[in-house]
């Protein structure tokens, strides 16, 4: 099991996501508009502007300020261990 440190102290487990997106996909403002209010949406941006938003399995979304490409790299860093 692969955990990666995504903000302070928040933690995801590897094998859980689903997917990431980017803030450039067309897409972005209208996931977190529709999303805003619903308790799937785990915002842990700590108040700086959403990079990327991270979805898992179990149909939670997390509103990252990191982003997608520092996502993988420790992704990619904590599968090399």
């Amino acid at each position: 099991m692969a955990i990666i440190n995504v903000t302070k102290n928040s933690f995801i487990i590897a094998e859980r996501i689903h997917s990431i997106i980017p803030e450039k996909f067309s897409h972005f403002k209208r996931l977190k508009k529709e999303h805003r209010n619903t308790t799937s949406l785990v915002d842990l941006t700590y108040g700086k502007s959403v990079k990327s938003i991270l979805f898992t399995d179990s149909g939670h979304m997390f509103l990252l300020a990191i982003p997608v490409n520092k996502i993988f790299e420790k992704i990619r860093r904590v599968n090399e261990q």
